[in-house]
């Protein structure tokens, strides 16, 4: 997390978006609230790692709603 402490999640899914991967995590303890999704670049590592990157405040809006797209939520 941008505090420095870590968070076990769950990754939801991932997508590429102008020439970048994101992936979108969900915390462990609010597997049932969309609400609670993170949305990070990514970069694939050496030994099955990845490295989690902030999104650009400028870039936020439009990956949030590539995501929206890609991956609707249905309301119920």
């Amino acid at each position: 997390l941008e505090d420095g402490e870590s968070l076990d999640c769950i990754v939801y899914a991932t997508f590429d978006f102008n020439v970048k991967s994101y992936i979108a995590l969900v915390p462990e303890d609010d597997m049932e609230e969309e609400e609670g999704l993170l949305l990070y670049e990514y970069e694939e590592l050496d030994d099955d790692e990845i490295d989690l990157k902030l999104i650009d405040e400028e870039d936020f809006d439009s990956v949030a709603d590539e995501f929206e797209r890609q991956f609707p939520i249905e309301e119920e």
